[in-house]
């Protein structure tokens, strides 16, 4: 069935990469946050702070994010309030969960597709940073891509949730 070969399909190739990026986006967080003490110390005792720190730091944590979320997403890590779901039998269950994931698959596809736009139109300005002047672009770019990557694993766990459903 096309069901449990979109899901397989999806597990084999996200399975094995989403991790990576999210390892790269933790180590994302701990340059961000040297990048930040040497500024601090730099402001506080040299008088001389690390020119364009916080615009770094601000485009470090668009790919912490946009990398980050979609590992936790994998791990079905996220916070969800169950008090009433839980109380359901397992397939009223499974139907919520695929509602919920029908929605979130919308609203990231939505937000995966205007994320694309934007970068696109950042390119064509050639919009820059205010004090160091970085190009904005790629880091659009990386959020689209994280976006597109999430909503691949959302895609996921909603054909494993389907495909549950048929096979009862």
């Amino acid at each position: 069935m096309w069901l449990k070969k979109t899901a397989q399909g999806l597990e084999k190739v996200l399975t094995p990469v989403i991790p990576v990026i999210g390892g790269i986006g933790s180590i994302l967080i701990l340059v961000a946050m040297l990048l930040t003490v040497a500024d601090v110390i730099g402001r506080r005792f040299l008088n001389h702070p690390v020119p364009g720190s916080y615009e770094i730091s601000s485009m470090i944590l668009v790919i912490v994010v946009f990398s980050t979320v979609t590992y936790c997403q994998l791990l079905k890590g996220h916070v969800s309030i169950d008090i009433l779901v839980s109380r359901l039998d397992q397939k009223k269950q499974d139907i919520i969960n695929i509602f919920v994931y029908i929605i979130f698959l919308v609203v990231i596809a939505i937000l995966t597709w205007r994320l694309y736009i934007f970068a696109v139109e950042t390119f064509h300005k050639n919009e820059v940073s205010g004090t160091i002047l970085l190009p904005v672009y790629p880091f659009v770019f990386i959020a689209a891509i994280g976006c597109t990557l999430l909503s691949l694993v959302v895609l996921m766990h909603l054909s494993m949730y389907l495909l549950k459903m048929v096979e009862k």
